[in-house]
């Protein structure tokens, strides 16, 4: 009896614990937020997130920080990097979605998210918390990103 009662206790802390954690998770790092007053994540949007640069400023800002050359990789490979944008345009949540170099990534990841402003996505005139990802291709020693366009003409490639 005493046996299955300490049981049932530690059950009761390990709950206890695990809100713990999860709640200073949520005060210490960006979330996303319940803009359209359901907990979904809008894939659909009426108005897509904006950033303050244009990409060539991004190419010009990733040419600039990191030298490419220190860091092995296939030329013509292209790096996906998807990350969220919150309702308030809050950038996080950054991933390397197939890996080339984990040296290089350390060096983008930080690169990106320091750098980058947003204003959110909107949905319905509200704003919304939107999945972003950015094709960046290495041609010689130089970062490239690929707009919507050029990263369409690579998906028809790989299914033929």
């Amino acid at each position: 009896m005493a046996l299955k009662k300490n049981i049932e206790i530690m059950k009761t802390l390990n709950i206890l614990i695990i809100l713990l954690i999860c709640n200073c998770y949520d005060i210490l790092a960006q979330t996303r937020c319940d803009s359209i007053g359901e907990e979904i994540f809008v894939v659909i949007i009426d108005e897509s997130p904006k950033s303050n640069f244009s990409i060539v400023q991004l190419e010009e800002i990733l040419n600039n920080s990191i030298d490419i050359n220190n860091y092995s990789r296939p030329d013509g490979n292209v790096i996906y990097v998807s990350f969220i944008i919150n309702c308030k345009g809050e950038d996080f949540d950054y991933k390397v979605l197939r890996s080339i170099d984990k040296e290089l990534e350390k060096q983008l990841l930080p690169v990106l998210q320091y750098n980058m402003t947003w204003t959110p996505a909107k949905f319905r005139n509200k704003e919304v918390d939107c999945g972003k990802t950015i094709e960046i291709r290495i041609e010689g020693d130089r970062f490239n990103i690929l707009d919507e366009n050029e990263y369409q003409k690579i998906k028809r490639k790989r299914k033929k």
